[in-house]
């Protein structure tokens, strides 16, 4: 059994520990391994006391080689140095003769390239990489400021948090500094030029420079849209093969950031006050002479976008002749209250334009409903091709969404924090389903995946503490971390033979859950999906396939029945 000693029982506050010096061994209550292998390490997970550590082991074979120790030296005594909420914290190294190893912080989270493989469409929000470059420059910025160059930044060396999808920067084992001028290797595709070879009199910040203009243009090709202007002036040179061209620090970029968010903030503000005196000066107008002056003006001067009203719906135009249209919202009076709460939400699914053109209503526009607190219904018609970003999130009082066949696109959290969500159809038309589509829906008791689904992302029915019934399609493949967290009335769950991947948490607090039919014949790749759930959870699997799993590192450890 493997020993540990705590930081807070260690005399060194260095975290160094001989684990043959005397102090009081705790065994790992936990151990597991993680995917993803170094050439010269072994990752595992390791519980302590409650806590998760993050372990990284010198692989046993390299113990004799005083170079590999030195690197494990190294990367703990810079780790160390780092004190920032968006890099990795280094905990403790142990080293004797028998095994060498550091542990960190555990990041529950996902790495860069895996957020952006199953969610890509998370990337095209500008808040989102606002806030993702903003971490990404602070992180890189407290580095260098402890004359620390990370030298292998790259997106499976950045992870976002489970938790508000901060950054955490990650593995400096090919870390480089003033007091260790050598580094162990770099990665392709994201190393500076001036990493090649012997990089010891070259190598300074502008490396990780570098690296973080590859980042972004990692960030733009995989998620498919093109960066804000801003970022593409930095990318730009952030990518100059010369380091003399590129910024020179960190500060250099952040400073760039601020001044154009400075001008923006000014034009906005400036640009409102206009607006809102326009606005003001139109509402005493329209107020003495019960005039519609403001929609007059913009249908005789043709300004665009054009709102039209229906009931208590809003719809918004492109053009005079557009041909399609959007639900931006509900009717809100001058004091920011819905004039028709407690009434049901009818959309049309086409309307009449001014010119006479029949206008096609085909999306429902991000936050449309959003805190819609007494809508009880809603009524979609047959053409709506998209739902938006939190389009009905946080409206306590609807019980049934049935979506048409129409639908194709699901935004994120579409549905979630409804309270009092019963039924949610959801058509077949649909290929993909949004993260956190309906989390903490509380009342939803049963929902059906459509035909075709073969991802079910992060947290989208997590905390849907009365949900007792899923059917999931036969295409199924993944199922991500999180996905049924808390679903704690749910009974039992029949997952499909194409099931190869379920994520951590996906069935944790299932204090209910007593039979998983599984029918994939090999294993799927999984790690910590049920641990929660105690010895009453049986996973029945074939028949033919039982030796499979009682010799698979995961699923061994579970409660197996070859009856299938």
């Amino acid at each position: 059994m493997t020993h540990f000693v705590p930081p807070h029982l260690s005399d060194d506050s260095s975290g160094f520990v001989n684990s043959e010096a005397e102090s009081a061994d705790v065994d790992f209550d936990m151990l597991r391994p993680v995917e993803a292998t170094g050439a010269t390490s072994l990752p595992f997970v390791v519980r302590i006391k409650g806590r998760e550590f993050f372990m990284k082991q010198l692989k046993p074979e390299l113990l004799d080689n005083e170079t590999y120790r030195n690197l494990f030296r190294k990367e703990f005594d810079l780790g160390k140095r780092l004190d920032s909420p968006y890099i990795v914290k280094y905990e403790q190294l142990v080293e004797n003769e028998k095994e060498v190893y550091i542990l960190c912080e555990n990041v529950c989270g996902s790495t860069l390239d895996e957020k952006l493989r199953v969610s890509p469409e998370w990337f095209t929000g500008r808040k989102h990489l606002d806030r993702l470059f903003s971490q990404l420059l602070e992180a890189v910025g407290h580095m260098h400021s402890n004359h620390v160059v990370h030298a292998d930044l790259k997106p499976q060396n950045v992870m976002l948090t489970r938790i508000n999808n901060d950054v955490k920067v990650i593995d400096l084992g090919f870390a480089f500094a003033d007091s260790y001028t050598y580094t162990t290797g770099r990665t392709p595709g994201y190393a500076a030029p001036e990493q090649q070879g012997d990089c010891r009199n070259t190598i300074d910040a502008c490396a990780d420079i570098y690296a973080i203009g590859k980042i972004m243009a990692f960030v733009e090709r995989e998620s498919g849209k093109r960066l804000p202007k801003i970022y593409q002036t930095i990318k730009k040179r952030c990518l100059q093969e010369d380091p003399r061209e590129r910024y020179q620090n960190v500060d250099e970029i952040v400073q760039l950031i601020n001044r154009r968010r400075r001008i923006l903030q000014k034009t906005i503000i400036s640009v409102s006050l206009c607006a809102m005196l326009g606005a003001a000066g139109l509402f005493f107008f329209n107020t003495v002479t019960g005039y519609n002056f403001l929609n007059a003006i913009k249908w005789t001067m043709k300004l665009t976008p054009y709102d039209i009203r229906d009931r208590q719906v809003l719809y918004q135009f492109t053009s005079p002749d557009s041909t399609t249209c959007c639900v931006v919202g509900a009717k809100v009076s001058f004091f920011g209250n819905s004039e028709h709460d407690g009434e049901n939400i009818k959309i049309k699914s086409c309307l009449t334009l001014p010119s006479g053109k029949v206008s096609r209503v085909t999306h429902i526009s991000d936050k449309a409903f959003f805190e819609g607190k007494n809508f009880t219904s809603a009524m979609i018609p047959d053409g709506i091709e998209s739902i938006g970003e939190q389009s009905f999130s946080k409206c306590p009082k609807i019980t049934c969404i049935n979506l048409p066949p129409s639908v194709r696109e699901i935004k994120e959290e579409a549905f979630s924090l409804m309270d009092n969500l019963q039924v949610l159809h959801l058509p077949d038309s649909l290929t993909e389903i949004p993260i956190g589509m309906a989390h903490h829906c509380p009342s939803l008791r049963s929902i059906k995946l459509p035909v075709g689904i073969r991802t079910l992302p992060l947290d989208i029915f997590a905390c849907n503490t009365h949900l007792q019934e899923v059917l999931l399609p036969d295409s199924l493949e993944r199922i991500e971390r999180g996905v049924f967290w808390e679903c704690r009335k749910l009974p039992q769950i029949t997952l499909p033979a194409t099931v190869k991947y379920i994520g951590e948490y996906a069935f944790f607090h299932c204090d209910s859950l007593k039979h998983v039919y599984l029918y994939a014949p090999e294993p799927p790749e999984m790690s910590n999906a049920f641990r929660a759930n105690g010895s009453q959870l049986t996973i029945h699997v074939p028949k033919a396939s039982l030796k499979r799993y009682k010799t698979h590192f995961y699923w061994k450890r579970l409660n197996l029945v070859g009856d299938l």
